[in-house]
């Protein structure tokens, strides 16, 4: 997000004023033609399947365990909410969606889970109490975490919804300061969420990895 903030945003955000384009498939048709544009338009679509679905399986877990739901019912409502108000209210709905979700989670994780799981486990520094090896982020070779931290930096320049978004921004300063904001509130709900897993690690040493820990941790402290 940084990266991204710092050397893209005044220039996508002009390059979008000037060309007057709100979408990446029209970025690239202004720029190149019509045909690397459906290029892009097939690729994101082959890609945004896996994308969507991943999404949707997501939702339809949440609601289940909510609700006790069964799975066909709770996909249809998750899909059919998601959809609705995508379609009726545009790029602005799912923007207000957006901020609203990222408040919930922060107020979650960083807010409420990460101090009650603190308190749970008896201070922070309980989580060291772990096997040393799950602190050592080399551990997988340093070669496979560098190239882990360079792709995902770079595939974060190349998603589309950050032009999108550069493109509606108000003018560059707030394209700017809007994904900064954002790699603020990522960084804080990623550390939030590492940490309750660890938690519950310490709670419950036997805790399966195919359970939730988040679940496990929540349903263990109350």
């Amino acid at each position: 997000c940084i990266v991204f903030s710092l050397l893209l945003t005044s220039r996508v955000k002009r390059l979008g004023s000037r060309l007057n384009v709100i979408t990446y498939p029209s970025l690239i048709a202004r720029r190149y033609g019509e045909g690397p544009s459906n290029i892009v338009v097939i690729c994101a679509f082959i890609a945004n399947l896996g994308f969507l679905a991943s999404q949707f399986v997501a939702m339809t877990s949440m609601l289940i365990t909510i609700t006790g739901w069964s799975m066909p019912v709770s996909f249809v409502i998750s899909t059919v909410v998601t959809v609705f108000y995508s379609s009726v209210g545009g790029y602005r709905a799912v923007t207000y969606t957006t901020w609203f979700q990222a408040i919930l989670i922060l107020l979650g994780t960083f807010v409420l889970g990460f101090p009650i799981a603190a308190h749970g486990i008896g201070g922070v520094e309980q989580v060291f109490t772990l096997p040393e090896e799950w602190f050592d982020f080399g551990r997988n070779g340093w070669a496979t975490t560098i190239a882990l931290a360079v792709s995902t930096t770079l595939s974060y320049q190349t998603g589309m919804a950050h032009y999108t978004s550069c493109f509606s921004a108000k003018d560059e300063k707030s394209a700017r300061r809007g994904i900064l904001w954002a790699a603020l509130m990522v960084l804080l709900i990623a550390f939030s969420v590492t940490f309750m897993g660890l938690a519950a690690k310490v709670l419950m040493p036997d805790l399966p990895e195919s359970v939730s820990p988040y679940i496990a941790l929540i349903k263990e402290l109350f």
